[in-house]
């Protein structure tokens, strides 16, 4: 195990030392595209989470302009899929009839993204996020729910990541981000505000 960590380490150490600076003039815009694995869940406005997570998928396209070289506007178009596996509470009551349900999304994030570090290689990432819901699927043992599901979804987004040329103008990036819903994802709250809570691990490419 011991050995295993000093290869990554390794690993990670030379992609430090060969990546070269990811510097941008103010006006360029950097294009990309890329994919992540999901991990939703839903939770109450004030905290309180009665599920686990969901394992999925986000994948999508991406642009951002450059006003300096360490500050940019980002916009992301996303397919994101969403839900959760478990119990949920409304009105302090467990809904037992659903075990694992999905929420896919298509979701916009509009974020400021500050870029630090000598050749501007580090990022991160802060800002809000729009999703409009395609469909909604109770799977596995679930029951379907009555509930319909708001067609709209916001809340906040932020994140942070790493990138590195590969040549000429691409570059490769990894970057791990999370959304936090502020409004509720059912037609006709009552009780407890529940929300969509998700976070992701993403890679991709990026063209200047």
């Amino acid at each position: 195990m011991v050995n295993t960590l000093k290869h990554i380490l390794f690993v990670v150490l030379i992609f430090f030392m060969i990546s070269r600076g990811n510097t941008q003039n103010a006006g360029a815009i950097e294009m990309g595209f890329g994919f992540g694995y999901n991990m939703a869940r839903v939770s109450t406005i004030d905290g309180d989470r009665g599920t686990s997570y969901r394992s999925s998928f986000n994948g999508g396209v991406f642009g951002e302009y450059f006003f300096s070289d360490r500050w940019g506007l980002k916009m992301k178009l996303l397919y994101d899929r969403k839900g959760w596996s478990g119990i949920i509470l409304k009105d302090d009551h467990p809904i037992s009839l659903v075990s694992d349900y999905q929420l896919n999304y298509i979701t916009l994030p509009v974020t400021a993204n500050y870029h630090l570090g000598m050749g501007r290689n580090w990022h991160i990432t802060l800002g809000t996020y729009f999703g409009v819901l395609l469909h909604d699927k109770a799977v596995g043992s679930a029951t379907a729910t009555n509930e319909a599901f708001q067609p709209l979804d916001f809340g906040i987004a932020l994140g942070i990541g790493y990138a590195f040329k590969i040549q000429g103008s691409t570059t490769f990036y990894l970057e791990w981000d999370a959304q936090d819903g502020l409004t509720d994802i059912f037609d006709n709250p009552s009780g407890k505000t529940i929300r969509n809570s998700r976070m992701s691990i993403n890679v991709g490419v990026l063209f200047l």
